[in-house]
């Protein structure tokens, strides 16, 4: 069965592997265009406009990690019955969420913007604008949630792949055709192309969805059971889910507060660049995920931990795959991608990329602790850690007078959380082994990736900046990378079994 498991995986993973290949240069140049386009203040006014959609959401991000948990978990389990009672119960309480979204969205967050955020009074009617499309594109990316699980489920990332790809072709589009518009607010313009982009992309997955699933019914008797026990779950993950959307756009208005737009259209360019990077190592966790909770419901600990070990190692070094030469020659990408490139982007971006590698350990743990459904204490302790960096980050800002607190202590945050989030997973799992997981797992690829950044930035310094530099950077990192990475993490089995599958790959 691990084999099979194994060779799933490993085909999920190319999958998000090659999407994202895709994906990086479309977003990157679609941000490019945005920007040049809007201006750097009204980049900035979308980026806090829209986090704060982000922030009233954050119940959906909850039940988004309930719905794939209790879908994974039911196919472990192979109970069919249960699997649509399951789909049942994600589609009514997502409607309920949409509803709760809209309430919060036209009260709380329609005062919040018109009274407490830092924007030119001349902007504020395309500001009220672009929320409200924000906030309905908001509704549509609730209602995906069940069926964005249901091919997580299934572990159709060939399906979610080509979902991904639509959905950027179509933001590139929108960026494009931004050039184009004359007559009308620019701001407002991309906010309305947007929502039309996210209404798509959800008919995308309810209509593959209802064709190829059975348990995919836009059923309104979900039994009361079977609601109780994910609303327990999601109100468990309630906290920690909350604390973390809350501190992760709450870092965009603290930036307004102290430095008004501008110092937002840096942090949302720090937003697009480390997000896009992340998604390198995030494919592999997607790939393992259903996989760590099929076995933890089978019982397999020592394969469940197994795979964690894998995917942790396997994410960061597939991040430092990207996220060395981006580190070392940032400032040479963002002259070349951005006409204007906004103060503090280059600092802000290469903070976030430190932090973004312990960001994949937490992540494969994360999927270990909600594997056992038990995460109430998990969610209070966590979502604490992240809720404090906030007063932590504004005082420090306010003190030093330098923005980049914003960055610096969630790289130290997120360090901590690794070590905590292991002792918390021992307590439910006691077959977890803590020292294994972090010297395996976290510790030794992160040696790795440390060694290879001293020597690239050291070569790359007796250098002057150009694209031939460039070129070098990224050969000699990546060279260096699978080279140690070849000998250190695989063992002489694992080594063997790549070179002999590479090779039937060969024969055909």
């Amino acid at each position: 069965m691990s084999r099979d498991s194994d060779r799933r995986i490993a085909r999920n993973t190319g999958f998000l592997y090659l999407r994202m290949l895709l994906t990086m240069g479309v977003s990157l140049y679609t941000s490019r265009v945005v920007l040049d386009v809007l201006g750097v203040a009204d980049y900035g006014v979308y980026n806090v406009v829209g986090g704060l959609v982000v922030i009233l959401s954050f119940l959906n991000g909850t039940m988004s990690g309930a719905t794939q948990r209790f879908l994974n978990y039911e196919m472990g389990r192979g109970e069919a019955g249960c699997l649509r009672e399951t789909f049942a119960s994600a589609w009514v309480i997502h409607l309920s969420i949409a509803a709760i979204l809209l309430v919060l969205g036209e009260t709380v967050g329609l005062w919040f913007v018109n009274n407490c955020l830092v924007i030119d009074e001349s902007r504020m009617s395309a500001a009220n604008w672009t929320y409200q499309f924000s906030l309905w594109g908001a509704l549509f990316t609730v209602l995906l949630v069940p069926f964005n699980g249901a091919i997580f489920a299934h572990e159709r990332m060939n399906v979610y792949a080509y979902i991904t790809l639509l959905f950027t072709f179509l933001k590139l589009g929108v960026a494009l055709l931004l050039l184009f518009v004359t007559s009308a607010d620019t701001l407002i313009a991309y906010a309305a192309l947007i929502f039309a982009v996210n209404v798509i992309n959800f008919l995308c997955y309810f209509v593959y969805c209802l064709r190829n699933f059975d348990e995919c019914r836009l059923s309104f008797k979900a039994p009361a059971s079977q609601m109780r026990s994910m609303l327990v779950y999601s109100g468990s993950d309630l906290i920690g889910t909350a604390c973390y959307t809350v501190e992760n756009q709450g870092v965009l208005v603290i930036l307004n507060r102290i430095g008004g737009t501008v110092l937002n259209a840096a942090g949302g360019l720090c937003v697009t660049v480390c997000s896009t990077i992340s998604q390198f190592g995030s494919s592999i966790i997607m790939a393992f995920r259903p996989q760590i909770i099929k076995q933890y419901a089978a019982g397999d600990y020592a394969y469940m931990q197994s795979l964690m070990v894998n995917c942790s190692k396997y994410s960061i070094l597939l991040l430092a795959l990207f996220a060395i030469p981006v580190y070392v020659e940032l400032d040479y990408l963002l002259a070349l991608w951005l006409k204007e490139v906004p103060d503090y982007t280059a600092l802000f971006c290469r903070l976030a990329l430190m932090m973004a590698v312990s960001q994949m350990a937490v992540y494969t743990l994360n999927a270990g602790i909600h594997a056992t459904g038990r995460i109430f204490n998990f969610s209070v302790i966590t979502g604490l850690t992240y809720i404090v960096e906030l007063p932590i980050m504004y005082v420090l800002m306010r003190w030093t007078g330098n923005p980049a607190w914003a960055y610096i202590v969630p790289v130290f945050q997120m360090m901590f959380n690794v070590g905590l989030i292991c002792v918390l997973l021992r307590n439910r799992i006691p077959q977890f082994n803590i020292w294994h997981f972090l010297l395996r797992g976290y510790i030794l690829p992160v040696v790795i990736i440390i060694s290879v950044g001293m020597i690239v930035y050291y070569a790359a310094s007796i250098m002057s900046d150009s694209f031939m530099r460039l070129v070098l950077v990224v050969l000699v990192s990546a060279s260096l990378l699978i080279s140690i990475s070849w000998k250190a993490l695989l063992t002489p089995a694992m080594r063997t079994e790549v070179i002999e599958a590479v090779k039937n790959k060969l024969r055909r």
